[in-house]
């Protein structure tokens, strides 16, 4: 693809990491003697083409052209896939992010171990977990109930109102007929 360039022209090429994701702009530089001088980790060919960078993809050399990766945008979608805490990548940075970003999906977590993160999915609950779950929500209920009708027994009899204290008293006698 050599074009019509002077002595110590700069080319702006397309620049991958060592897996092959796209890394950023960089240049090649053009001599009379040499040519264009050329690496090996960038390319003329710009990724996304003729058009413009779509932000909700990842490029990837394959040694012969771009492809276009998906970014995952739920966590299912990159369940199992550990991502290396020190890769200093472009790619490694934002898989890092995104990793962050979908474990605060519901019913998913963060992990970190020997050196990679990654998403996990919580284990479902089984029966008996639910179960204690139902029962320890309506012992709390119970309790926030005994608490608010002791607060208001406690005001009647601050304000010295028999008729409010014999109400109460009846409330909370059938409070305890209902939780037996």
């Amino acid at each position: 693809m050599e074009k019509d360039y002077m002595d110590g022209d700069l080319v702006t090429v397309y620049a991958f990491d060592e897996k092959g994701y796209f890394a950023g702009l960089t240049a090649w530089q053009y001599t009379a003697v040499d040519g264009l001088i050329k690496t090996d980790d960038a390319v003329e060919t710009a990724p996304w083409g003729d058009g413009e960078a779509d932000p909700s993809m990842f490029y990837k050399w394959d040694g012969k052209a771009w492809q276009a990766e998906p970014k995952p945008t739920h966590p299912d979608q990159i369940l199992g896939v550990k991502v290396a805490t020190d890769d200093a990548t472009q790619h490694g940075y934002e898989m890092r992010a995104l990793v962050s970003a979908l474990a605060q999906v519901e019913g998913y977590y963060e992990e970190t171990d020997a050196g990679f993160v990654s998403v996990k999915k919580h284990p479902e609950k089984t029966e008996a977990e639910k179960m204690e779950e139902a029962l320890n929500e309506e012992i709390r209920a119970y309790e926030e109930k005994v608490k608010d009708l002791n607060y208001r027994i406690g005001l009647a009899v601050l304000a010295n109102d028999e008729e409010e204290i014999a109400s109460l008293r009846a409330e909370y006698a059938k409070l305890q007929e209902d939780e037996e």
